[in-house]
């Protein structure tokens, strides 16, 4: 929780833990339905960018922010072919 900003501000890590494969998609459809439950609710939904599990392109450009093109153009010079992108990926501008 932060405070001294007014109000009381949490952070919500959810993560679906199953015990076999067969599990997964039930796991999974119930930390979205939560997460969808919770979004309303939420000041921003930009998310903590080690802590994505289904990465998609709009969750990383949302998690970084402003700062996601600045980070592309430094992707572009050091990473052009993307050889780095096992992760939340940041694609070269």
């Amino acid at each position: 929780m932060v405070t001294g900003c007014g109000t009381p501000r949490f952070a919500c890590f959810m993560v679906g833990v199953c015990q076999d494969a067969e599990s997964l998609p039930a796991e999974q459809a119930w930390v979205r339905s939560f997460w969808q439950d919770l979004t309303p609710h939420a000041i921003s939904t930009g998310g903590y960018v080690n802590a994505l599990g289904d990465v998609d392109q709009d969750r990383v450009r949302a998690s970084y922010g402003k700062k996601y093109e600045q980070l592309a153009q430094v992707k572009a010079e050091y990473d052009p072919d993307n050889v780095f992108h096992l992760n939340a990926n940041i694609k070269p501008a």
